[in-house]
């Protein structure tokens, strides 16, 4: 199950489970939101251990939405996640959004 919480102080979400399949159908009525308030949207993906090309899919949707008017910012993204950006978009990034890994453990 994919959950879903506002982020203090700034407009976005921290997601926790994984982004895929019917999961990430349960993020799509809140990146909907994120699309139509605009500005820059963070989504902390420190506790999404898997992502697929359909949860991918809505990321990018989520980007397209913001138009112009802002950009989509991923934060904390896990490892195992990184590779499926790293295959995509070699340059970690996609039209309208940053993604940013994780800090290695210490």
């Amino acid at each position: 199950m994919l959950r879903t919480e506002p982020l203090e102080g700034k407009v976005g979400l921290r997601l926790s489970g994984e982004l895929a399949d019917a999961n990430a159908l349960i993020a799509q009525d809140s990146f909907a939101h994120l699309a139509v308030i605009g500005g820059d949207v963070t989504i902390d993906m420190a506790g999404v251990p898997f992502m697929d090309s359909f949860g991918l899919g809505k990321l990018i949707v989520l980007a397209s939405g913001l138009n112009g008017r802002g950009r989509l910012r991923l934060v904390n993204v896990q490892p195992t996640v990184m590779r499926v950006f790293d295959l995509v978009a070699p340059a970690r990034g996609l039209p309208g959004m940053t993604v940013e890994p994780a800090a290695a453990p210490a």
